[in-house]
């Protein structure tokens, strides 16, 4: 498609430079005119042409962004039993400091 656009736009441009030259012994007004078009063309091609290349992008960042998501899920349960071991052997933690300061109180009394 855009091969086909892009044959289009160097017909029109050549069309364009045909009528340029005819063009050049008249007032500036009409140049600027087919100037302006030919600008016009040109910017509309090159928008066809990113809005393709976008497009074509889609589907991959789609996969993407999946992918991420599942890594995403796969990190935070890994988070969170990470954070529950933590908390679980702070719990023990405290547990045995308690414990040595009984032994310390009863072996002082």
């Amino acid at each position: 498609m855009l091969s086909l656009s892009y044959a289009l736009l160097k017909l029109y441009l050549l069309t364009a430079t045909f009528h340029f030259r005819a063009l050049r012994a008249c007032s500036g007004s009409p140049l600027r005119i087919l100037a302006n078009r030919v600008s016009a063309a040109r910017s509309k091609e090159r928008k066809a042409q990113y809005t393709a290349e976008l497009e074509h992008k889609v589907p991959f960042l789609q996969i993407e962004a999946t992918t991420l998501l599942a890594q995403l899920r796969h990190l935070q349960r890994d988070s969170m039993g990470l954070h529950n071991k933590n908390s679980e052997l702070r719990f023990r933690l405290q547990a045995m400091e308690q414990q040595l300061q009984l032994r310390t109180v009863y072996a002082l009394v």
